[in-house]
């Protein structure tokens, strides 16, 4: 079974200058991150025995896709892929013999992506949080042993996460997602991806995510032709939608009236 928790930490000057963005996609320079994994290994006779090791992962790719909007957010995806990190694992260790089984394992790539859409409230400090996300996790590793001999491996599985922080913006129209927090995720081996004469294997990762950075521009706020200013031709879009719901509802209280009015009017740059 998996079990995480996503907590992004920040701080939201205000809440009401981003409401009405469309997609915001927040991206994250790819590093390397530290990861310590566990892994339990069952076999016949043997039993079960379980090893710990710490290495260092690319995270190659990694984004929000989020829509800010007054005083909710939806979030729409979170995928997080690592590549390469050099497991190297003992077990079955201890009196004369020393350790029976030394598994080096490679895990080639690790994706963790939201499978679902959540809308979620903000709060005055901008403050939100998701308390159960769905996630899908997929991994794939090879490996080689003493026991179990060499080959590969690729598990899928999903289960729920506990997600939550805050939102900032630098005064640019420029989204800040950071000081990201990810609880150890636990995977089983689907039985059809084990090594031949191998119970069980369960992965346990705690991968520290704390110094990746994501951000994302919002554009202008009242744009909603998207040539990037705000002009008359937002303000027909806005008296289009008048008492309806649409893109011109800024605010985001479910339709479009004297307030959204009011915002796009005090972003005008014609």
């Amino acid at each position: 079974m998996i079990s995480g928790r996503f907590l992004l930490v920040a701080f939201l000057a205000s809440t009401a200058s981003i409401a009405g963005a469309e997609d915001v996609n927040l991206v994250a320079t790819p590093i390397s991150i530290p990861v310590a994994t566990e892994m339990t290994l069952d076999v016949p006779i043997f039993g079960s025995s379980t090893a710990s090791d710490q290495a260092s992962a690319l995270v190659s790719s990694s984004n929000f896709v989020i829509e800010p909007n007054g005083s909710s957010v939806t979030f729409k995806d979170h995928l997080i892929i690592a590549e390469n990190a050099q497991i190297n694992l003992d077990f079955f260790c201890g009196g004369i013999f020393g350790c029976l089984e030394t598994l080096d394992v490679t895990i080639s790539s690790l994706t963790i992506e939201l499978a679902s859409v959540y809308t979620v409230p903000v709060s005055a400090s901008g403050t939100w949080s998701i308390p159960d996300a769905l996630y899908n996790l997929d991994i794939t590793y090879q490996y080689v042993g003493n026991l179990v001999g060499s080959g590969s491996s690729q598990t899928f599985a999903s289960d729920v996460a506990s997600l939550s922080g805050t939102l900032t913006e630098d005064g640019s129209s420029t989204l800040i997602i950071s000081n990201l927090d990810l609880d150890e995720v636990e995977v089983a081996v689907t039985p059809d991806s084990l090594p031949t004469g191998v119970n069980s294997i369960e992965i346990r990762v705690d991968a520290n995510l704390s110094s990746l950075v994501y951000e994302g521009s919002l554009g202008v706020f009242g744009d909603l032709d998207g040539d990037g200013l705000v002009c008359g031709s937002d303000l027909t879009i806005l008296l289009a939608q008048w008492g309806s719901t649409g893109s011109a509802d800024l605010d985001g209280d479910g339709f479009v009236s004297g307030p959204d009015l009011t915002s796009l009017l005090a972003n005008w740059s014609c």
